[in-house]
């Protein structure tokens, strides 16, 4: 993504190249014309994929104040170039006060201010490229405008609501009280959250309270009001580019029969064409989730696992909706069961509706309905018969 909307950095930095090239030609009898030869010399090893010393020669050249005379834009590109994202966004907020700042440049601008965790710099330059972009004054590929808007939301998230209603077996994220057949068990879930230090790059810390309370549970297992069970804890997703997400809560007694005691948690998932980014028309789809968690006075450790290949389908064009075919495989574990592990596979069906939009944000909430039935493969009779999830992501 970075890559595909760096369109000013390409132009800007091919045009100081060969302008630089041509100071370089000659002595530079004026500090405008070194700084030039400087620039030339840097975007030089950064071509020839000598990165380091590019970034040395620059660090070199500012702590000695040769690139000060450089036009600002001209700057804050080769900064880019190098990786110094703090003084382009410098050179950057001087391009704009004096009206050179050119409305692509303002979407690489916008990258480096969310890669330093200046949200808001970051989500005032989103809209100027997307301005620009619906004025006409530059040109974006639909999938790269799509990219734009989702990570436009992203960066404006700043709290959060989810809901869950499920039919099958009781999960990780859902323990509540022990089940002697965890198999048709109906629980229902509401949690909300913050984040106090914004995006962070994608790497924020969210602040959360739920509850969870089991519905039905036919095996003759308690149910209602008394089975609620509450969490108040912290989570932290620790790495830009993976969905890694760690969780640490204490889980509080709502309901008598719930418990009080302390969860650790961690979490990963990946996965393809469930955005409204990605390409309508028939599109190949993989999904996979993995979470283990550890009850800590109880001794209880949970975990599960799911994989999916499927097919993602947008009826009529609608890029906010998305049918999903799939065939999927689940793992559940519980040590504190007889039978502790779990096997299940069959075929199933999701459905998401995005919604949510903004000018230039994209949809920011989703309903999700996935059925899937499974057949038994290994280990307890949990992991046969129909799972039904609804869930509501605000």
């Amino acid at each position: 993504m970075i890559r595909a909307i760096r369109l000013g950095l390409a132009a800007v930095s091919a045009a100081l190249m060969a302008t630089a090239a041509a100071h370089a030609q000659s002595p530079a009898p004026s500090a405008e014309g070194r700084a030039y030869a400087i620039r030339a010399e840097v975007l030089d090893l950064v071509a020839a994929g000598r990165k380091a010393e590019a970034r040395t020669r620059f660090d070199a050249a500012m702590a000695a104040g040769e690139l000060g005379p450089s036009p600002a834009l001209d700057l804050a590109m080769t900064a880019l170039a190098v990786g110094d994202d703090d003084t382009a966004l410098a050179a950057f907020a001087r391009a704009q006060k004096t009206g050179s700042l050119p409305p692509a440049a303002a979407l690489d601008a916008a990258y480096a201010a969310k890669r330093r965790g200046r949200d808001a710099t970051a989500l005032a330059d989103f809209r100027l490229g997307l301005d620009a972009a619906r004025d006409g004054q530059i040109e974006l590929p639909p999938q790269t405008e799509a990219g734009l808007r989702r990570d436009y939301a992203n960066l404006s998230r700043r709290f959060g609501v989810n809901g869950y209603l499920g039919y099958g077996e009781a999960g990780v994220a859902n323990a509540v009280t022990p089940f002697r057949d965890a198999r048709g068990v109906t629980q229902a879930g509401l949690e909300a959250y913050v984040r106090p230090f914004g995006y962070r790059n994608g790497a924020p810390v969210e602040v959360f309270a739920r509850a969870f309370e089991t519905l039905d549970a036919p095996a003759g297992d308690p149910e209602g009001g008394k089975t609620r069970q509450g969490w108040i804890g912290a989570r932290w997703k620790p790495l830009s580019d993976q969905n890694v997400v760690l969780e640490a809560s204490r889980m509080v007694r709502l309901g008598r029969l719930a418990r009080n005691d302390w969860m650790a948690r961690a979490a990963w998932s990946g996965g393809t064409s469930l955005d409204v980014a990605e390409p309508p028309g028939l599109q190949p789809m993989w999904s996979a989730y993995a979470d283990v968690a550890r009850i800590v006075d109880a001794h209880q450790t949970l975990a599960v696992a799911e994989t999916r290949l499927g097919a993602v389908l947008r009826p009529h064009g609608d890029r906010n909706g998305l049918v999903v075919p799939f065939v999927g495989a689940a793992a559940g574990y519980d040590n504190t069961l007889a039978r502790k592990g779990a096997l299940g596979a069959g075929p199933g069906v999701q459905i998401r509706r995005w919604f949510n939009a903004s000018d230039y944000a994209a949809p920011r909430s989703y309903l999700d309905l996935t059925a899937q039935y499974r057949v038994r493969l290994a280990g307890d009779r949990r992991a046969e018969g129909w799972f039904v999830t609804l869930g509501a992501s605000f």
